[in-house]
């Protein structure tokens, strides 16, 4: 999953963000706690770059519901 989280970056970082969308999408499950809220962060970048409002929110949403992605920092390091 790092690998697939590191492509997903690089694409990122070279305005791949279709790309980037597509390896960092639906990966978070199976990432460690920590891959998985950054890889949360990137999907969202790029939601909202390009432009997918509709998408964005949806994704938020369901974000919400996941306990892993809404701990605050300070609560991660326990």
């Amino acid at each position: 999953m790092k690998i697939k989280y590191r492509k997903a970056r690089i694409f990122y970082d070279y305005n791949h963000f279709d790309d980037a969308v597509v390896l960092s999408g639906h990966r978070r499950q199976a990432c460690n706690r920590e891959l998985a809220i950054y890889s949360a962060n990137l999907l969202l970048d790029c939601l909202n770059i390009m432009g997918k409002y509709k998408e964005l929110r949806l994704t938020v949403e369901k974000f919400l519901g996941n306990p892993v992605l809404m701990r605050t920092k300070s609560s991660r390091s326990r």
